[in-house]
């Protein structure tokens, strides 16, 4: 009979409630989980479930929105950040803004491609992030920036967190001029940003 591997299952969910209760491949590894083990668990649907590659949720059933931007975080590596319309979020905009796929920003070095409700873009200009509800996401005036790309008119984003933002928070002229900025090579955008 095939001997069982021991390994600590109190470390395992210490780990995975200070991540909103998903766990990292590489980090069941670090704690002697057998690649077999966790295949066994994630099996139609048992005790644990595939969120991302590499990424599990130590549950069955739908992760909640938290969660997602925690997946986010964890899939696109220790220096993501949430930016865009999900950063806008955790800013205070609680406006509905179309947030799939959550948008996070990697360095330009980072190998990490879109997956499922994932967009990751590599940029050489990585802002400093500001961490919110333990989130690491971009400042406000980045995450109108890359949202307002990724819609259709920036005039109605720009007029949108302008009203449910105080200018403050944002930044009056990010805001103001934000249909103008966007227009531009997103390279001198990004430069005015930081």
């Amino acid at each position: 009979m095939p001997r069982r591997r021991d390994y600590d299952t109190l470390a395992i969910e210490a780990v995975a409630d200070l991540q909103d209760g998903l766990i990292t491949r590489a980090q069941l590894e670090e704690l002697g989980v057998p690649g077999s083990t966790v295949a066994a668990r994630c099996h139609e649907g048992r005790r644990w479930q595939r969120v991302l590659p590499g990424i599990l949720a130590l549950q069955t059933g739908p992760i909640s929105p938290r969660q997602q931007l925690r997946a986010a975080l964890l899939y696109a590596g220790p220096q993501a950040m949430i930016t865009g319309g999900a950063a806008l979020r955790l800013h205070g905009v609680r406006r509905s803004f179309p947030v799939p796929p959550i948008h996070v920003l990697v360095g330009d070095h980072r190998q990490r491609g879109t997956s499922g409700f994932v967009l990751v873009e590599r940029t050489i200009r990585l802002p400093a992030p500001v961490v919110i509800e333990g989130m690491r996401v971009a400042p406000a005036a980045r995450s109108v920036f890359d949202a307002a790309r990724r819609h259709s008119s920036p005039e109605d984003w720009a007029r949108t967190v302008a009203q449910h933002t105080e200018a403050t928070a944002i930044g009056i002229v990010v805001v103001h001029h934000l249909p103008q900025v966007v227009e531009r090579q997103p390279a001198q955008t990004l430069a005015q940003l930081e």
